[in-house]
């Protein structure tokens, strides 16, 4: 048992220096997305099992999108921002470029093993992302707390990948090439729309999807070890549970309020013109009426 201790506390050392901004852990953020997508926020493990998780590509494609924020702020923190989600998301819609359909040209891998890339439903799980940890990160109120931060997500990683044991971490690099062709068209793209934005190299992309995917390996082996989430849940609470059910009410009420923001983002682009700016503002001003009228916590 002292051993095992000692391996879970090693992989979750190893965890927090690779990963040293507050957030979500990746399973909790594709689950999430999953649930989302299947209008199940709150659904049994079953749902988002391997054999029926996706009823179509564009959702796998948004899972995908659902982790990716925290990828690419390794090569550029201003990546991991909803206003350059929903900027993405506008372009992918309406620039032709953005389609990349597969035309059996180098764009593609001949072999059929990757998973088709669909740019739209990509961009709009990028955008779930954001909102997600918008909810979770909320100064003081959020779920999330800079003082427990690791420990509570990967926590709740473990409790998630627990009730959803066939769940399938979709990874970047097993999709299309076309999906790293994409991010690095839109992020030479974004100055254009915000000038302060350097876009980052293809190297240093390439490097940040490379950390990342080390990253939720070495999180699904601490996971396997990771025998005491449930203390954790408790323990780490930010509105002091005393039993799990109570850690478990909290975390759903963070989910459907971030059900709730996801909406309202959905609505405000594809209202109006689809400025992804206008839309976070408004979105973010949202969320706080919702933390200000105690409904997020």
């Amino acid at each position: 048992k002292m051993q095992t201790t000692a391996v879970l506390c090693f992989l979750l050392a190893l965890v927090s220096c690779i990963n040293t901004v507050i957030s979500w852990g990746p399973y909790t953020h594709q689950i999430f997305a999953c649930r989302y997508l299947q209008s199940t926020p709150s659904s049994p493990s079953s749902v988002c099992n391997a054999s029926t998780i996706y009823p179509s590509s564009s959702q796998s494609n948004s899972v995908l999108g659902a982790s990716s924020p925290d990828i690419f702020k390794r090569a550029n923190l201003s990546m991991h921002d909803l206003a350059f989600a929903g900027h993405m998301f506008h372009y992918a819609k309406y620039n032709t470029t953005s389609t990349l359909e597969d035309d059996g040209g180098d764009g593609g891998d001949d072999d059929g093993d990757d998973v088709e890339f669909d740019a739209v439903s990509y961009a709009y799980g990028y955008g779930l992302h954001m909102i997600f940890d918008a909810i979770g990160h909320y100064p003081n109120l959020g779920y999330l707390t800079w003082k427990y931060d690791h420990e509570l997500e990967f926590a709740v990683d473990t409790y998630e990948v627990t009730i959803t044991p066939d769940f399938s971490l979709q990874q970047f690099t097993t999709y299309d090439p076309r999906s790293f062709d994409f991010m690095m068209e839109f992020s030479n793209y974004y100055p254009t729309i915000n000038s302060t934005y350097t876009p980052p190299s293809s190297v240093d992309v390439k490097l940040a999807i490379t950390s990342f995917e080390s990253y939720t390996v070495a999180e699904r082996a601490g996971i396997s070890l990771n025998y005491g989430y449930e203390k954790q849940m408790i323990q780490e609470d930010n509105y002091n549970a005393t039993t799990f059910t109570e850690a478990l009410e909290h975390l759903e009420r963070a989910y459907h309020c971030a059900y709730s923001a996801i909406q309202y983002w959905t609505t405000e682009m594809e209202g109006g013109d689809g400025d992804g700016t206008i839309a976070a503002s408004k979105t973010e001003s949202y969320i706080q009426s919702m933390f200000d009228a105690g409904k997020c916590s």
